[in-house]
Formats: C-alpha cells, sequence, structure tokens
C-alpha cells in the first residue's frame, strides 16, 4: 500500500505538471493536441477497437496474473480489508487513466519518438528543468517496479515450490521426518532460493532481450496468461467443473 501511495502521488504530481506548467490548462494542450496529432484520426472506430480489444486482453491477464491471486488470497489479512479495497482500487486505478491522458498527449508532441511511451512521465518534468520532479518519477517508478518484482517473485516461487519442488522432494523422501523445525527451515530456504532463482531468470531476459522488445514481450505474455480467464471464471461459478 505504501508504495503504490509514491507511485500514484509522483504520477499525479507529472500529471498536474504537464497539463498546467508546461501548458496554461488541459484545454490548451487538448487544443494543440488536436492540431499536431489529428486526434479525430486517432480516434477513429478501427483505433477504438483495437484499443478495446487489448483493454479486454489485459483486464483478463489482470485478473489471472499469479501476484493478483498473491494480493488478493495469499496475504489477505481479514474480510474488511476486501470491502475497503473494493471502495478504494477503482478510484486508484481511475486516477492513473486520468492522468495519463495528458502525459501521453504531451509526450507525443514534446519527445514523439526519441524516448519509448512508458518513459514519458520520467523525461517530461526535463522539458521545464524540474530536477526535483524528475526524481520523484524516478522514485515512483522504483517504487512500482520494486513492489512489482517482489509480489511477482514471491507469487511464482510459492508456485514453482508447491507443484513441483516440494513434491518431488516428499516422493524421493526415505524416511518420515520427525524434527519439525529443521524441515521447516528446509522447506523456507527451498523458497528463498527459488525467489533468487526467478529474480535472476527474469533479469536474464531483460538482459539478453532488446529494450525496444520489452513492450512487445509484455503484450504476449498478457496475451498468453489471459487465455486461463475463462476456466478461472468457471471455476468460480461451476464448482463442480473439472
Amino acid at each position: 500500500a505504501f508504495e503504490s501511495v509514491i507511485k500514484l502521488a509522483a504520477f499525479i504530481a507529472v500529471g498536474l505538471y504537464v497539463a498546467f506548467w508546461l501548458f496554461d490548462s488541459p484545454w490548451q494542450l487538448i487544443q494543440r493536441a488536436e492540431a499536431e496529432m489529428a486526434l479525430s484520426e486517432q480516434l477513429s472506430w478501427n483505433n477504438l477497437w483495437q484499443s478495446l480489444g487489448m483493454l479486454l486482453v489485459v483486464m483478463a491477464a489482470f485478473l489471472s496474473l499469479p501476484r493478483q491471486f498473491q494480493v488478493m488470497v495469499v496475504e489477505l489479512k481479514a474480510e474488511q480489508d476486501v470491502k475497503l479495497s473494493r471502495r478504494i482500487f477503482p478510484v486508484y486505478l481511475l486516477l492513473f487513466a486520468v492522468f495519463a491522458i495528458p502525459l501521453g498527449l504531451a509526450g507525443h508532441m514534446l519527445l514523439n519518438e526519441k524516448v519509448p511511451a512508458d518513459a514519458y512521465v520520467l523525461f517530461l518534468p526535463g522539458e521545464g528543468g524540474q530536477t526535483w520532479l524528475i526524481l520523484l518519477a524516478f522514485l515512483g517508478a522504483i517504487s512500482a517496479a520494486s513492489s512489482m518484482v517482489i509480489v511477482s517473485a514471491i507469487a511464482l516461487s510459492t508456485m514453482l515450490s508447491n507443484e513441483i519442488v516440494f513434491p518431488v522432494l516428499f516422493r524421493n523422501m526415505k524416511r518420515h521426518r520427525t524434527n519439525y523445525e529443521r524441515f521447516r527451515l528446509e522447506l523456507l530456504n527451498i523458497r528463498k532460493a527459488l525467489v533468487f532463482l526467478v529474480i535472476i531468470l527474469g533479469y536474464g531476459v531483460f538482459y539478453l532481450a532488446s529494450p525496444d522488445t520489452i513492450s512487445s514481450l509484455g503484450e504476449i505474455a498478457f496475451g498468453a496468461i489471459a487465455q486461463l480467464t475463462p476456466a478461472l471464471i468457471a471455476a468460480f461459478y461451476w464448482r463442480r467443473a473439472t
């Protein structure tokens, strides 16, 4: 929750800076974007249908990602936390969606093809020489990335240990363990090693892949994990499904 507050505060700060400092108002930004980018053509039906399709894939992937299960189920402490998150989370997403509009428009006009679109939030403050805002945006990006890596690594290590490592370990165990504390520490160390392995493998992909292909790899991964969503939704409402 703390890293989400930092990320949201940094994103809103950069969005307000773009809307009211780099430009006189959001309306001036929209008018200039209409003149330079032909917004009416960007909002054609073909582009809207493509965006809608991508939105559905992302929503499905969001529901099926292992880290979402880790956050929503494994780390759930009390039922009242669910009631609170159901009210706060939509507002959280709405704020990101609203402030992404000026960032996207200003980034496309001022930065164009010089930087990737997902780096606009880091480079736009530099257009006005606001070093402190660049630092705040960088802290927000580090906060978002670190939490994503930590939660994903824990979720994947749990899946690997529960579904692969522990069954093999139990199957090859020659005698029954009587020292519970020692056995618990062994399992904990295995899970820690798997967390390290997942992070190293992720870094290896990042190191080997071209920076220009990272976003496309993310889209492919989202499309792959989204295929699990129909089965997941069926499991919610059809308990006897196999």
